[in-house]
Protein backbone atom coordinates (compact mmCIF):
# COMPACT_ATOMS: atom_id res chain seq x y z
CA UNK A 1 0.00 0.00 0.00
CA UNK A 2 1.83 3.11 -0.86
CA UNK A 3 1.72 6.31 1.44
CA UNK A 4 -1.52 7.66 -0.44
CA UNK A 5 -3.62 4.88 0.09
CA UNK A 6 -2.51 4.72 3.55
CA UNK A 7 -3.93 8.14 4.11
CA UNK A 8 -6.82 7.46 2.70
CA UNK A 9 -7.18 4.64 4.82
CA UNK A 10 -6.29 6.48 7.98
CA UNK A 11 -9.57 9.28 7.09
CA UNK A 12 -11.97 6.14 6.56
CA UNK A 13 -10.92 5.66 10.20
CA UNK A 14 -11.16 8.65 11.70
CA UNK A 15 -14.41 9.23 9.61
CA UNK A 16 -15.76 6.71 11.82
CA UNK A 17 -15.83 3.95 8.94
CA UNK A 18 -13.86 1.57 10.82
CA UNK A 19 -13.68 0.73 14.71
CA UNK A 20 -14.84 -1.93 16.82
CA UNK A 21 -18.65 -1.49 16.39
CA UNK A 22 -19.80 -1.80 19.71
CA UNK A 23 -22.13 0.30 22.15
CA UNK A 24 -24.66 2.67 20.96
CA UNK A 25 -24.17 3.74 17.49
CA UNK A 26 -26.58 7.10 17.24
CA UNK A 27 -25.44 7.87 21.17
CA UNK A 28 -21.59 7.63 19.93
CA UNK A 29 -22.27 9.17 16.69
CA UNK A 30 -24.15 12.23 18.73
CA UNK A 31 -21.34 12.91 21.18
CA UNK A 32 -18.49 12.23 18.78
CA UNK A 33 -16.70 15.55 17.70
CA UNK A 34 -16.49 16.39 14.18
CA UNK A 35 -12.76 14.12 13.00
CA UNK A 36 -10.01 16.01 12.03
CA UNK A 37 -7.39 14.93 10.07
CA UNK A 38 -3.98 16.56 8.71
CA UNK A 39 -5.97 17.19 5.93
CA UNK A 40 -8.24 19.63 7.85
CA UNK A 41 -5.48 22.32 7.29
CA UNK A 42 -6.51 22.52 3.54
CA UNK A 43 -9.98 23.67 4.24
CA UNK A 44 -11.29 26.80 5.45
CA UNK A 45 -14.89 28.27 6.44
CA UNK A 46 -14.82 29.53 2.73
CA UNK A 47 -13.78 26.38 1.38
CA UNK A 48 -10.48 25.49 0.10
CA UNK A 49 -7.36 26.99 1.78
CA UNK A 50 -5.66 27.74 -1.27
CA UNK A 51 -2.68 29.26 0.24
CA UNK A 52 -1.91 25.80 2.49
CA UNK A 53 -2.59 23.75 -1.11
CA UNK A 54 0.56 26.00 -2.41
CA UNK A 55 2.54 25.17 0.81
CA UNK A 56 2.34 21.16 0.00
CA UNK A 57 5.00 19.50 -0.88
CA UNK A 58 6.54 17.65 -4.60
CA UNK A 59 5.35 14.14 -3.29
CA UNK A 60 2.13 15.87 -2.19
CA UNK A 61 0.49 17.38 -4.85
CA UNK A 62 -0.80 13.98 -6.47
CA UNK A 63 -3.87 14.35 -4.00
CA UNK A 64 -4.16 18.11 -4.31
CA UNK A 65 -6.74 17.78 -7.24
CA UNK A 66 -8.78 15.41 -4.74
CA UNK A 67 -8.48 17.70 -1.73
CA UNK A 68 -9.51 20.51 -4.75
CA UNK A 69 -12.32 18.84 -5.96
CA UNK A 70 -14.58 18.80 -2.88
CA UNK A 71 -15.68 21.95 -1.15
CA UNK A 72 -15.42 21.19 2.68
CA UNK A 73 -13.86 18.54 4.87
CA UNK A 74 -16.42 16.73 5.35
CA UNK A 75 -17.22 16.21 1.43
CA UNK A 76 -13.96 15.18 0.83
CA UNK A 77 -14.53 12.53 3.59
CA UNK A 78 -17.86 11.15 1.89
CA UNK A 79 -16.28 11.47 -1.64
CA UNK A 80 -12.99 8.93 -0.21
CA UNK A 81 -15.90 6.62 1.09
CA UNK A 82 -17.63 6.70 -2.49
CA UNK A 83 -14.26 6.02 -4.45
CA UNK A 84 -13.56 3.55 -1.85
CA UNK A 85 -16.86 1.32 -1.91
CA UNK A 86 -16.84 1.73 -5.70
CA UNK A 87 -13.19 0.46 -6.08
CA UNK A 88 -13.92 -2.05 -3.40
CA UNK A 89 -17.12 -3.71 -5.43
CA UNK A 90 -15.17 -3.78 -8.55
CA UNK A 91 -11.71 -3.41 -8.90
CA UNK A 92 -10.51 -0.77 -11.85
CA UNK A 93 -9.12 -2.89 -14.14
CA UNK A 94 -8.97 -3.28 -17.83
CA UNK A 95 -12.90 -3.34 -19.67
CA UNK A 96 -12.96 -6.73 -21.36
CA UNK A 97 -13.80 -6.21 -24.87
CA UNK A 98 -17.03 -7.36 -24.81
CA UNK A 99 -18.09 -4.94 -21.97
CA UNK A 100 -21.75 -3.83 -21.81
CA UNK A 101 -22.97 -0.31 -21.43
CA UNK A 102 -23.44 -0.46 -17.92
CA UNK A 103 -19.61 -1.81 -17.23
CA UNK A 104 -18.51 0.79 -19.19
CA UNK A 105 -20.51 3.59 -17.42
CA UNK A 106 -19.38 2.17 -14.42
CA UNK A 107 -15.65 1.62 -14.91
CA UNK A 108 -15.87 5.26 -16.66
CA UNK A 109 -17.36 6.63 -13.17
CA UNK A 110 -14.62 5.29 -11.58
CA UNK A 111 -11.57 6.62 -13.88
CA UNK A 112 -13.10 9.69 -13.40
CA UNK A 113 -12.98 9.59 -9.46
CA UNK A 114 -9.65 7.77 -9.21
CA UNK A 115 -7.60 10.41 -11.57
CA UNK A 116 -10.57 13.81 -10.52
CA UNK A 117 -11.19 13.82 -14.09
CA UNK A 118 -12.98 17.83 -14.14
CA UNK A 119 -16.96 17.86 -15.21
CA UNK A 120 -15.80 20.11 -18.68
CA UNK A 121 -12.95 20.52 -20.15
CA UNK A 122 -12.68 24.07 -18.75
CA UNK A 123 -12.00 22.88 -15.72
CA UNK A 124 -8.57 21.93 -16.84
CA UNK A 125 -7.93 25.73 -16.71
CA UNK A 126 -5.58 25.83 -20.14
CA UNK A 127 -6.09 29.10 -21.80
CA UNK A 128 -3.28 30.88 -23.89
CA UNK A 129 -0.39 32.48 -22.32
CA UNK A 130 -0.40 36.15 -22.68
CA UNK A 131 3.07 36.37 -24.09
CA UNK A 132 1.94 33.83 -26.76
CA UNK A 133 1.01 35.49 -29.83
CA UNK A 134 -2.75 34.80 -31.25
CA UNK A 135 -1.00 33.75 -34.72
CA UNK A 136 0.64 31.19 -33.11
CA UNK A 137 -1.75 29.85 -30.59
CA UNK A 138 -4.30 27.36 -32.47
CA UNK A 139 -7.64 28.39 -29.89
CA UNK A 140 -9.78 25.78 -32.13
CA UNK A 141 -7.43 22.98 -32.16
CA UNK A 142 -5.74 23.26 -28.53
CA UNK A 143 -10.08 22.67 -27.67
CA UNK A 144 -10.49 19.73 -30.40
CA UNK A 145 -7.38 18.32 -28.36
CA UNK A 146 -8.25 19.07 -25.21
CA UNK A 147 -12.00 17.05 -25.86
CA UNK A 148 -10.25 14.09 -26.69
CA UNK A 149 -8.03 13.73 -23.39
CA UNK A 150 -10.98 14.49 -21.42
CA UNK A 151 -13.19 12.11 -23.47
CA UNK A 152 -10.63 9.97 -22.60
CA UNK A 153 -10.78 10.63 -18.64
CA UNK A 154 -7.19 12.49 -18.86
CA UNK A 155 -5.94 13.70 -15.42
CA UNK A 156 -5.36 17.25 -14.74
CA UNK A 157 -1.66 16.62 -14.26
CA UNK A 158 -1.15 15.00 -17.59
CA UNK A 159 -3.17 17.75 -19.94
CA UNK A 160 -1.12 20.51 -17.99
CA UNK A 161 2.06 18.88 -18.48
CA UNK A 162 0.77 18.38 -22.31
CA UNK A 163 -0.11 22.28 -22.28
CA UNK A 164 3.03 23.54 -20.62
CA UNK A 165 5.41 21.16 -23.12
CA UNK A 166 3.42 22.83 -25.84
CA UNK A 167 3.81 26.27 -24.45
CA UNK A 168 7.73 25.60 -24.33
CA UNK A 169 7.70 24.68 -28.12
CA UNK A 170 6.09 27.67 -29.09
CA UNK A 171 7.91 29.77 -26.61
CA UNK A 172 11.31 28.10 -28.54
CA UNK A 173 9.76 28.79 -31.92
CA UNK A 174 8.88 32.67 -31.13
CA UNK A 175 12.95 32.73 -29.64
CA UNK A 176 14.44 31.03 -33.09
CA UNK A 177 12.53 32.69 -35.01
CA UNK A 178 15.05 36.15 -35.84
CA UNK A 179 17.88 33.59 -36.31
CA UNK A 180 15.56 31.43 -39.19
CA UNK A 181 14.41 34.82 -40.63
CA UNK A 182 18.33 36.11 -41.25
CA UNK A 183 19.49 32.48 -42.27
CA UNK A 184 16.67 32.64 -44.98
CA UNK A 185 17.47 35.85 -45.68
CA UNK A 186 21.30 34.80 -46.15
CA UNK A 187 20.15 32.01 -48.12
CA UNK A 188 18.76 34.29 -51.00
CA UNK A 189 21.22 36.98 -50.86
CA UNK A 190 23.81 34.08 -51.82
CA UNK A 191 21.57 32.51 -54.63
CA UNK A 192 21.11 36.11 -56.01
CA UNK A 193 24.68 37.01 -56.13
CA UNK A 194 25.62 33.58 -57.36
CA UNK A 195 23.30 33.82 -60.12
CA UNK A 196 24.03 37.85 -61.06
CA UNK A 197 27.30 38.61 -59.69
CA UNK A 198 28.18 42.27 -60.14
CA UNK A 199 25.23 42.87 -62.30
CA UNK A 200 22.76 42.18 -58.85
CA UNK A 201 22.04 45.64 -57.62
CA UNK A 202 21.02 46.94 -61.15
CA UNK A 203 19.02 43.99 -61.36
CA UNK A 204 17.38 44.59 -58.62
CA UNK A 205 16.24 47.95 -59.39
CA UNK A 206 14.87 46.92 -62.84
CA UNK A 207 13.31 44.13 -61.14
CA UNK A 208 12.03 46.01 -58.15
CA UNK A 209 10.46 48.84 -61.25
CA UNK A 210 8.85 45.87 -62.83
CA UNK A 211 7.33 44.54 -59.64
CA UNK A 212 5.80 47.47 -59.08
CA UNK A 213 4.05 47.66 -62.16
CA UNK A 214 2.53 44.32 -61.68
CA UNK A 215 1.13 45.66 -58.39
CA UNK A 216 3.65 44.25 -56.10
CA UNK A 217 4.40 45.73 -52.69
CA UNK A 218 7.80 46.40 -52.40
CA UNK A 219 9.67 46.01 -48.82
CA UNK A 220 10.97 49.35 -47.77
CA UNK A 221 14.61 47.94 -47.64
CA UNK A 222 14.86 48.08 -51.49
CA UNK A 223 15.99 44.77 -50.57
CA UNK A 224 14.70 41.58 -53.25
CA UNK A 225 15.15 39.28 -50.10
CA UNK A 226 12.59 41.03 -47.78
CA UNK A 227 10.03 40.64 -50.79
CA UNK A 228 6.72 39.32 -49.23
CA UNK A 229 4.62 37.44 -51.96
CA UNK A 230 0.87 36.33 -51.38
CA UNK A 231 -0.80 33.66 -53.59
CA UNK A 232 -3.15 36.67 -53.99
CA UNK A 233 -0.23 39.05 -55.04
CA UNK A 234 0.91 36.62 -57.46
CA UNK A 235 -2.32 35.96 -59.23
CA UNK A 236 -2.91 39.83 -59.77
CA UNK A 237 0.14 40.29 -60.72
CA UNK A 238 -0.20 37.64 -63.74
CA UNK A 239 -3.38 39.19 -64.27
CA UNK A 240 -1.28 42.51 -64.91
CA UNK A 241 1.15 41.15 -67.03
CA UNK A 242 -1.64 39.92 -69.43
CA UNK A 243 -2.81 43.16 -69.55
CA UNK A 244 -0.01 45.15 -70.35
CA UNK A 245 1.09 42.07 -72.89
CA UNK A 246 -1.75 43.25 -74.82
CA UNK A 247 -1.02 46.66 -74.04
CA UNK A 248 2.25 46.10 -75.90
CA UNK A 249 0.77 44.75 -78.45
CA UNK A 250 -1.42 48.01 -78.89
CA UNK A 251 2.10 50.36 -78.23
CA UNK A 252 3.25 48.73 -81.43
CA UNK A 253 0.46 49.74 -83.51
CA UNK A 254 0.37 53.41 -82.03
CA UNK A 255 3.88 53.39 -82.90
CA UNK A 256 2.72 52.42 -86.83
CA UNK A 257 0.02 54.64 -87.15
CA UNK A 258 0.22 57.38 -84.34
CA UNK A 259 -4.35 57.03 -83.73
CA UNK A 260 -5.53 59.52 -81.85
CA UNK A 261 -8.17 56.75 -80.62
CA UNK A 262 -6.06 54.43 -79.10
CA UNK A 263 -5.03 57.91 -77.21
CA UNK A 264 -8.58 57.82 -76.25
CA UNK A 265 -9.11 54.06 -75.69
CA UNK A 266 -6.18 54.64 -72.87
CA UNK A 267 -8.45 57.52 -71.54
CA UNK A 268 -11.41 55.19 -71.72
CA UNK A 269 -9.79 52.31 -69.53
CA UNK A 270 -8.56 55.02 -66.88
CA UNK A 271 -12.08 55.97 -66.57
CA UNK A 272 -13.37 52.10 -66.66
CA UNK A 273 -11.34 51.69 -63.43
CA UNK A 274 -12.88 54.34 -61.46
CA UNK A 275 -16.77 53.43 -62.97
CA UNK A 276 -16.80 50.30 -64.60
CA UNK A 277 -17.65 47.06 -61.68
CA UNK A 278 -16.42 44.70 -64.47
CA UNK A 279 -12.92 46.43 -64.22
CA UNK A 280 -10.32 44.62 -62.15
CA UNK A 281 -9.26 47.66 -60.37
CA UNK A 282 -12.35 49.18 -59.92
CA UNK A 283 -13.24 47.32 -56.45
CA UNK A 284 -9.42 48.71 -55.38
CA UNK A 285 -9.66 51.77 -56.41
CA UNK A 286 -13.07 52.54 -54.23
CA UNK A 287 -11.79 50.48 -51.80
CA UNK A 288 -11.31 52.15 -48.40
CA UNK A 289 -8.67 50.42 -47.52
CA UNK A 290 -5.22 52.83 -48.65
CA UNK A 291 -3.31 49.37 -49.50
CA UNK A 292 -6.05 48.30 -51.85
CA UNK A 293 -6.32 51.84 -53.32
CA UNK A 294 -2.23 52.31 -54.05
CA UNK A 295 -1.95 50.30 -56.62
CA UNK A 296 -5.46 51.28 -58.68
CA UNK A 297 -4.68 54.15 -58.39
CA UNK A 298 -0.96 54.08 -59.70
CA UNK A 299 -2.78 52.08 -62.76
CA UNK A 300 -5.45 55.03 -63.20
CA UNK A 301 -2.61 57.61 -63.08
CA UNK A 302 -0.26 55.50 -65.56
CA UNK A 303 -3.38 55.13 -68.32
CA UNK A 304 -3.95 58.38 -67.84
CA UNK A 305 -0.45 59.66 -68.53
CA UNK A 306 0.04 57.39 -71.60
CA UNK A 307 -3.58 59.04 -73.27
CA UNK A 308 -2.12 62.63 -72.45
CA UNK A 309 1.44 62.06 -74.13
CA UNK A 310 -0.16 60.23 -77.14
CA UNK A 311 -2.61 62.75 -77.45
CA UNK A 312 0.37 65.60 -77.35
CA UNK A 313 2.28 63.40 -80.72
Amino acid sequence: MNKYMKRIAFLREEAGDGGDGGGDGAAAAAAAPEPTTPFGAYYGADGVNREALESMSDDAKPIRSLIEKYPSEAELYKGIQHLRATASSKGLERLPADATDEEKHRHSTMVKEYFAVPDAVEGYGITKPEHIPDEVWNGEETNKLLGILHEHNASPELVQALAAHQVEGFESEIANAPELEKQRIDQVNAELQESFGNELPQVSQEAMKGLAVLGVELPESGNLADLKVSYTDIVKAGQRMTELISEDHMSREIGRDKSGMTAGSYKDQAMAIKSDPANSFNADFNSEDPNRQKRAQAEYRRLMELSETLERK
